[in-house]
């Protein structure tokens, strides 16, 4: 080996090669390969070569993620992309994501108490806060109950959506809600169990009924009357509404004899039963004799009446002249 200073030559000695490392290049600065030099003497033993910037090469801890932006109905969204904050090239691009629009739900129906209307509303499957109202119409038919089987009233409503923000399209069958209501049979009960009549009286005896479940239906079910097992001809009563109202004819009544008789009144899907007292004339129409009857204001006051007013006030007035003496 020759010393580049003196130029002497020695014998023996070597070097002792070391890897230079290698510096890569990036998207801003240059870089070079690994080379060589020794390490006893330093001296370089092969040259690096020096790579020139690479606009693809972004170092990993510059790459920063581009969050994607979800689509909502009405504004596109973006797909999730990266740049390098060293460069500020874009690297991954972000992709447009066209609007979603509007999907509707199958619309919730809330029913009135009544079943005899009802709102509806649907609800953009994508977004829960864009509803849009209905308009309702609902129709029924009804199966009348018998005496083996049970009614119903099937219920039937009907959605439409012409909001004028939001344009709806759904099936006929999505935008229907169907409801079945049973009618159970019977129920039926008078609001007083016992009504008397006098013998020879000009007024009618009047019996009201009405029905646990659907009261209205009450005089539609409606089909005769029996008494004590007898069939009333339609002639001897008058039946009307207001659940049910009868009045049996004093020329009927007057066909009974005095004494205690059973009212049956008949429906398409049951009965219900009440007691009819036929009094002699005299008897006081309630049943208890030892009160007696306050006339109304209006009403002709009998002679019995006129007297024991007057005696009343006859002792009145003496007990009023006697408080008097006393304090003189």
């Amino acid at each position: 080996m020759k010393c580049s200073e003196c130029g002497h030559t020695y014998v023996g000695l070597k070097h002792y090669p070391v890897e230079d490392e290698e510096v890569p290049a990036t998207c801003m600065t240059s870089g070079q390969t690994g080379g060589t030099h020794c390490s006893s003497c330093g001296i370089v033993l092969s040259s690096p070569t020096v790579l020139d910037a690479n606009p693809e090469a972004h170092p990993e801890e510059s790459i920063v993620i581009d969050k994607g932006v979800a689509p909502t109905c009405t504004t596109s969204g973006l797909t999730q992309g990266t740049h390098c904050e060293m460069c500020g090239n874009v690297i991954d691009a972000q992709q447009t994501i066209g609007a979603l629009g509007h999907e509707w739900g199958k619309p919730v129906f809330i029913w009135a108490d009544d079943n005899g209307s009802a709102a509806a509303t649907t609800t953009c499957t994508h977004d829960g806060t864009h509803k849009v109202d209905a308009d309702v119409k609902v129709s029924s038919t009804m199966t009348l109950p018998t005496a083996s089987e049970d009614g119903e009233i099937i219920y039937t409503a009907k959605a439409t959506f012409t909001d004028p923000e939001y344009s709806v399209t759904l099936s006929d069958e999505d935008c229907t809600e169907i409801k079945g209501v049973t009618i159970a049979r019977g129920g039926y009960s008078p609001t007083t169990d016992q009504v008397s009549w006098i013998q020879g009286s000009t007024e009618s005896a009047g019996f009201h009924f009405t029905r646990a479940e659907f009261d209205e239906l009450t005089f539609t079910l409606f089909t005769g009357l029996q008494v004590d097992g007898v069939a009333v001809s339609e002639d001897m009563y008058t039946a009307g509404k207001g659940s049910l109202t009868v009045d049996l004819s004093p020329s009927y009544l007057a066909t009974l004899e005095e004494g205690q008789h059973t009212l049956t009144v008949l429906f398409a899907d049951g009965s219900s039963t009440a007691t009819l007292q036929v009094k002699a004339p005299g008897s006081n129409p309630s049943g208890d004799d030892a009160v007696p009857a306050i006339p109304n204001a209006g009403d002709p006051l009998s002679g019995a009446t006129l007297m024991g007013m007057g005696l009343i006030l006859l002792s009145s007035g003496t007990m009023l002249y006697r408080c008097l003496r006393r304090k003189a």
